[in-house]
């Protein structure tokens, strides 16, 4: 089956209006970002609302008074 000079264009065509618009108008995707807890206090790229809820959760998963060890 022999494709003729002006199908040939439309597929071309439609090929490279489709791969315009894909590379304008990508599709959305969600971002997660992921900070560890443990080392927010003392980086500075974690930001000042994270660094709080970090402190939250360290607080609440913190050990009770009476397992802690007695300081000098």
């Amino acid at each position: 089956m022999k494709l003729s000079d002006d199908t040939k264009f439309a597929i071309l065509l439609i090929v490279v209006i489709i791969s315009i618009a894909m590379t304008f108008f990508p599709p959305k995707t969600e971002v997660a970002v992921f900070y560890d807890c443990r080392m927010a206090e003392i980086s500075p790229d974690v930001p000042l609302k994270v660094k709080e809820e970090c402190r939250k959760k360290m607080e609440k998963h913190s050990l009770p008074s009476w397992l802690k060890p007695k300081g000098n």
